[in-house]
């Protein structure tokens, strides 16, 4: 999917600035206290939102709800026929749209887990910041068989 891999080629501050100007800021503040650890830093964001993570199906469990995300996420972009009509619409996109992807994807996930967008939306950039680290299918890999091993 061309558009994502062009979402996924931005740098750091490029994927954070689609976010409003006060997660930006949280959001970098964060990443500067986990040593721009992305995972580490979505764990803190859902920890500093766990009232609300927890009535959106999070169960107070930040580290559950982030896998939860990560696990959406995973199948959002390594095509789970679930996503498929999302993913459709992606491709129909010039390749200036990375807040319209950010959002569609945000969008597509906070409905299946039942979560809100404002939250989700910084956690679904940090995961995607980690991911273009590493490109998309070397990311679905590692997923497939992080389960494989559990």
């Amino acid at each position: 999917m061309e558009e994502l891999d062009n979402i996924l080629t931005l740098g750091d501050a490029d994927l954070i600035s689609v976010l409003p100007e006060y997660q930006q800021e949280l959001v970098k503040t964060i990443l500067h206290n986990s040593n721009n650890d992305y995972i580490e830093a979505s764990n803190q964001w859902l920890n500093a939102s766990i009232p609300n993570v927890a009535k959106f199906g999070g169960q107070g469990d930040r580290y559950a709800f982030r896998e939860a995300v990560q696990l959406e996420l995973e199948k959002y972009l390594c095509g789970d026929p679930a996503y498929k009509k999302e993913r459709a619409e992606l491709t129909k996109l010039g390749s200036n749209a990375k807040t319209f992807v950010i959002s569609s994807i945000t969008a597509a996930i906070s409905q299946a887990l039942g979560g809100a967008a404002p939250i989700l939306a910084p956690v679904i950039v940090l995961l995607l910041i980690n991911m273009g680290k590493i490109s998309v299918n070397a990311w679905c890999a590692m997923r497939m068989k992080a389960k494989a091993d559990s």
